[in-house]
């Protein structure tokens, strides 16, 4: 049992302290994890000073705050040399700056008020052997879910679906402004708001919106994650491969490129980006008829008609 002492001794100093660190800068676990609460592990922590050139061609060329709805659809960011010599350049620390800083408030500040947007980001540690779109849209709707952005277009809605007298009241509750009171239900009720009525509200808007019935009924009730896993027997989205249990590889693509299109121009997002890592895992072990089958696949959820996501040029991939 923990002892708990209302005058607990003060906390001594970091061993580090004296070098002027209040820890060790270098995390125990090497591996970077994007939603991870250690900036030492989440990419936050990153010298722009020496690659301000590369960052500044990046966000001209790509990122295009100055002419957003006319990016390019679709980019590649490389390093010259080879298999091993072209390692180790800062590309995916180059992805992960960028996706933390469009992230940190939906482009509010990297677009001067003027855009939402928002950054997907996936990678692929190992090789992947098959059904490649789908498991790189199924990798893209796991970092959307654990992104934050899905609350965040949740309280736009219910925002949206207030009225400003009552969106004022619950995100003031107590005299503390907060957002995210706007997802708490029983504050919504102490100002005499029904959920329930709420949710049914915004469901019929993205549903009206293009959004199909059963993604929109999770989304506006806040459930779509455990939407994503009741299409597995495990329950689990990860690994993303798992032999005889594929059946939520089936949705993917209409998941990531149609229903979440929809839902994130519902809630005002204008656009974002795909950020795909490591491609080489994903089409390296490809024969050359599946590469003909994904290059066809990728053009379709990119650039073609078919997907919302081309429909409204909404998300940028590179």
């Amino acid at each position: 049992m923990i002892r708990l002492s209302r005058d607990p001794k003060p906390i001594e100093k970091s061993p580090y302290h004296s070098l002027g660190l209040k820890d060790l800068p270098f995390p125990t676990d090497p591996v970077v994890n994007l939603y991870s609460d250690d900036p030492r592990r989440n990419g936050t922590i990153y010298a722009t000073a020496p690659v301000q050139d590369k960052i500044n061609q990046f966000e001209q060329l790509l990122v295009r705050p100055g002419d957003f709805l006319n990016r390019i659809r679709l980019a590649y960011l490389w390093s010259k040399g080879d298999q091993q010599s072209g390692r180790g350049m800062g590309k995916t620390a180059l992805l992960r700056f960028f996706r933390q800083r469009i992230n940190k408030d939906w482009g509010d500040t990297e677009f001067n008020g003027q855009f939402r947007a928002v950054v997907g980001y996936v990678s692929f540690p190992s090789q992947v052997d098959r059904r490649y779109m789908e498991q790189l849209a199924l990798s893209a709707l796991i970092d959307i879910c654990k992104s934050g952005v899905l609350d965040v277009s949740r309280i736009v809605l219910r925002y949206d679906n207030l009225s400003e007298a009552q969106a004022d009241a619950v995100i003031n509750h107590d005299g503390k402004s907060d957002q995210r009171n706007l997802l708490n239900n029983d504050i919504l009720r102490s100002h005499s708001i029904d959920p329930v009525k709420l949710d049914t509200d915004i469901f019929q808007h993205l549903k009206n919106a293009g959004v199909s019935a059963a993604s929109a009924q999770a989304l506006a009730s806040g459930i779509f994650e455990d939407h994503l896993r009741s299409f597995r027997r495990d329950g689990n989205l990860e690994p993303l491969f798992v032999p005889r249990d594929t059946k939520i590889l089936d949705y993917s693509r209409t998941f990531l490129f149609n229903d979440i299109v929809h839902y994130l121009r519902a809630a005002r997002f204008a656009g974002g980006y795909l950020f795909i890592d490591d491609v080489e895992n994903l089409v390296d072990l490809m024969t050359r008829r599946t590469s003909i089958e994904f290059a066809k696949e990728f053009a379709l959820c990119t650039v073609r008609p078919g997907y919302a996501n081309t429909a409204h040029n909404f998300s940028q991939m590179f």
